[in-house]
């Protein structure tokens, strides 16, 4: 295979990838727009419901700031419907590539939302609570420590042979689309009638071809000989 022909074989893959991707960021863009929206209307609603001065007769605000967040629980609670939405087009846009592993990752991650809520309930009660609150930080630092490396192994290791994966059926698809152009281009050369090319005989029909067969030859009539006027 020379270089024209990777080309076009690469060239192929490329133009059959292109309507996933494209359907992809829609679908990415789209969701993150949503996430956004949703975003800002949830810290409004639980604002004008005096969310946060609810919470912090409970103590949470000043639990939030011993675990050094900046936000507010209204923020809070923004932020996170905010990831649940993004994580959702992330995994519909997953679907649209085809990315398999990578969905059923982000589909995990999701499942994962309502336990890192109860966690999150549950530490701000201990550090209410008082018991062993330095032991409790530390743990649930190296906790959500730990879940960021996990996901972002889980997402290196699984998408390396789907990439593989991928690309091999890309250039599948480009080598069988480069062998029906070669195909259609010796079809075409074979054709009576052909694409003229510079150098090759053409094929000759009609009156021309009868007159090339054979050795025969045609007789024609005298010519008129002129005479001189009387």
């Amino acid at each position: 295979m020379d270089f024209a022909e990777r080309s076009q074989v690469m060239w192929a893959g490329i133009v059959a990838f292109l309507p996933s991707l494209f359907g992809a960021i829609l679908i990415l863009l789209i969701g993150l727009v949503i996430a956004k929206l949703l975003e800002k209307g949830t810290d409004a609603l639980l604002e004008r419901l005096h969310f946060d001065e609810a919470l912090d007769r409970g103590g949470v605000n000043r639990t939030l700031a011993r675990a050094g967040t900046k936000l507010d629980p209204s923020s809070l609670v923004a932020r996170l419907v905010f990831w649940t939405v993004a994580l959702v087009a992330i995994l519909m846009a997953s679907n649209a590539l085809g990315l398999t592993a990578v969905s059923a990752m982000f589909y995990t991650l999701i499942s994962y939302i309502p336990r890192v809520i109860v966690a999150l309930a549950l530490f701000m009660a201990l550090d209410q609570l008082q018991v062993a609150p330095d032991i409790v930080r530390t743990a649930f630092t190296l906790l959500l420590g730990a879940a960021a490396l996990a996901a972002g192994l889980a997402f290196g290791l699984g998408c390396r042979d789907l990439a593989g994966e991928h690309m091999r059926r890309w250039v599948e698809q480009g080598q069988r689309k480069a062998e029906e152009v070669r195909q259609a281009r010796l079809e075409a050369e074979q054709r009576p009638g052909g694409p003229y090319r510079p150098g090759v005989p053409q094929p000759v029909s009609g009156m021309a071809a009868s007159r090339l067969d054979g050795d025969s030859t045609i007789a024609l009539p005298p010519s008129p000989v002129s005479r001189p006027p009387l």
